[in-house]
């Protein structure tokens, strides 16, 4: 029988969180920036209250169901053809709701983030 040795933990390194903005947009939307110059990577993450406490007694899942039918395509695309405008640009869409929110997500390269919000919104506004 052979049995290894775990590792010793190393010095912690030290980590500075980045400075972040805290903006409210015209419209409402509450944006906070937290650039990280490591990678050419833009990382958007939207948040709504609408997670499963809201769901109406009697009809559990509601936010789930919801969060899930946004990947299933606009007024432009069907699911298929949104999920390839998306590949195309290197990402994919990922939803879901937990118990006090629902989300949208995308990682793409800052260089298609112009484009990747725009098919990101209209899954958003238009599904």
């Amino acid at each position: 029988m052979v049995t290894a040795l775990r590792p010793k933990p190393g010095k912690p390194r030290s980590y500075r969180f980045p400075d972040f903005s805290d903006e409210r947009l015209p419209n409402g939307i509450r944006l906070i920036i937290a650039p990280v110059q490591k990678l050419p990577l833009v990382t958007v993450l939207v948040l709504v209250d609408a997670g499963s406490t809201y769901d109406p007694r009697g009809k559990e899942g509601v936010a789930a169901l919801t969060s899930a039918a946004l990947l299933e395509g606009t007024s432009r695309f069907d699911g298929a053809e949104l999920s390839e405008e998306f590949e195309k640009l290197g990402t994919s869409l990922e939803s879901g709701a937990d118990w006090d929110s629902a989300f949208l997500k995308i990682t793409v390269l800052s260089d298609k983030l112009e484009t990747a919000m725009k098919l990101m919104g209209d899954a958003v506004r238009d599904p």
